[in-house]
């Protein structure tokens, strides 16, 4: 009712932590409102009736994976769930063209980002923060500490933490 959604209101705009996360720039706050309208194209693009909801997915899924690039693993999902769907319901020919369709409207949005990420890093990628976490993790098994193992100098002066060269 009316009383609970002030009392809640009330608390939102006053307790700490959501304070603090209302002013920060982390990107779920994107994200999930993202990921809802894929899950939402998602089940209309699965019943294959119109195949503008396979672009709308696509798209979707485009703009998912600008947000957050694991998203990108979301594409192979909705893909099967087109070609499942499209067996079991005799529809093919429309699930091929969905997944076409969905391949296509997401490369379109991801393909500036994947060209940025491979010019920078000399290969195909389609993220790349697992490189730089893996040597951070590693590092720390070794015993170095997080400022060292992220932006450390090795004693002959070359650069060590990958954030100071992410490039490489």
């Amino acid at each position: 009712g009316r009383r609970t959604a002030y009392v809640c209101a009330s608390v939102a705009t006053v307790h700490p932590l959501l304070v603090a996360l209302s002013g920060s720039v982390y990107n779920e706050s994107l994200y999930l409102p993202v990921l809802l309208a894929v899950v939402y194209t998602g089940l209309r693009a699965v019943t294959l009736r119109r195949l503008r909801d396979c672009l709308l997915l696509g798209v979707s899924l485009g703009l998912a994976y600008l947000t957050r690039v694991e998203a990108f693993a979301y594409v192979v999902f909705f893909v099967g769930a087109l070609l499942v769907a499209g067996l079991l319901r005799r529809r093919m020919r429309a699930a091929w063209a969905g997944s076409a369709i969905l391949l296509a409207a997401f490369a379109v949005l991801a393909s500036p980002y994947v060209a940025f990420l491979s010019s920078q890093t000399g290969r195909l990628r389609l993220q790349a923060k697992f490189d730089m976490n893996y040597t951070v993790a590693r590092e720390h098994l070794a015993g170095i500490n997080d400022d060292q193992a992220q932006y450390g100098i090795a004693n002959d002066g070359s650069l060590r933490g990958p954030m100071l060269a992410p490039s490489r």
